[in-house]
């Protein structure tokens, strides 16, 4: 099965304590599966205090394993004190006609649905002549 873990490490760390972590963490997963993508450490801001720090070290990385070895991986990640937080999620390849059949179904929901309005059908008015209406004036008034 394919996962995507993405975890907050503590900023307290220098640059080679943190690529020693890192490295730590790849080698676990290796040994459990294999790595597809990884991405560099970001420092980011937090928007509320975790574990007393307002700055995190945000990383992220997408591998394969069987599920079995998930509950390995969150065990060991947990126990590690300078993961302030972590997300493990498992993702869901699907085949690529069912994606794009998808893809289409939500670009029709996006779309903003216009009815054209029909023109509505005047009342052609007749004209009518004055003398007629001065006619029918007068039957009124009598």
């Amino acid at each position: 099965m394919f996962y995507q873990l993405t975890f907050l490490i503590s900023p307290s760390l220098n640059q080679e304590e943190k690529e020693i972590f890192l490295k730590k963490i790849e080698t676990f997963l290796k040994e459990k599966g294999e790595i597809l993508v990884t991405e560099t450490p970001k420092k980011i801001k937090l928007a509320y205090p975790i574990k007393k720090t307002k700055e995190a070290f945000v990383f992220s990385l997408e591998f394969q394993t069987p599920e079995d070895k998930i509950e390995d991986i969150k065990k060991e990640i947990a126990k590690e004190k300078d993961v302030l937080r972590y997300l493990l999620i498992k993702k869901i390849i699907k085949k690529r006609k069912e994606r794009e059949r998808i893809e289409k179904e939500e670009k029709e929901i996006r779309k903003p649905k216009i009815k054209k309005l029909k023109p509505e059908k005047t009342v052609k008015e007749k004209k009518v002549e004055l003398e007629k209406i001065e006619e029918k004036l007068k039957e009124l008034i009598q």
